[in-house]
């Protein structure tokens, strides 16, 4: 048995028309998000590099 082919064409999994990307659902800009994350990364790093001075 064989399939028939289907007469609508393939659609991909990306919108065709979208051209420009959407904001993130908080802070309004992927910069803000970003810097974000880097910060709290900055502060965890300086926290526990503070804690194994205190308890090495």
């Amino acid at each position: 048995m064989t399939r028939a082919a289907s007469s609508e064409p393939a659609t991909s999994s990306e919108p065709a028309a979208s051209s420009e990307e959407e904001a993130p659902p908080i802070f309004g800009s992927w910069n803000r998000l970003y810097a974000l994350v880097l910060g709290s990364l900055a502060v965890t790093v300086t926290l526990l590099y503070a804690l194994s001075k205190v308890y090495s």
